[in-house]
C-alpha cells in the first residue's frame, strides 16, 4: 500500500469532519492541537505526525487510519 497524496488526505479529512458535523476546533480540541494546526492538514499545507494517524482518525469518522492515509490500490478496492 503506498501512502496517499498530502491534497487527498485533506480532501478526506474535510470530507470526514463535515459528515461528523464538527468544526475544526472541535477536532483540535479532541487531539489536544490548535485548530491552525487543523486547519493546516485540511489545506494540505502539511501532513500529521505519523505518531497521531491512529488518533486523528478516529477524530475524523475513519475506522482505521489506512483508510485515511494510504491509497487502497484498484483490485483491492474493487473486492479482488
Amino acid at each position: 500500500m503506498e501512502f496517499a497524496p498530502r491534497e487527498l488526505v485533506a480532501e478526506r479529512l474535510v470530507k470526514g469532519r463535515e459528515e461528523r458535523g464538527v468544526s475544526q476546533q472541535d477536532i483540535a480540541t479532541e487531539l489536544h492541537v490548535s485548530q491552525p494546526t487543523v486547519c493546516s492538514w485540511e489545506n494540505a499545507g502539511r501532513m500529521p505526525e505519523r505518531d497521531r494517524w491512529t488518533a486523528i482518525a478516529k477524530a475524523y469518522g475513519f475506522p482505521s487510519m489506512e483508510e485515511l492515509f494510504f491509497v487502497v490500490p484498484a483490485d483491492q478496492a474493487a473486492g479482488g
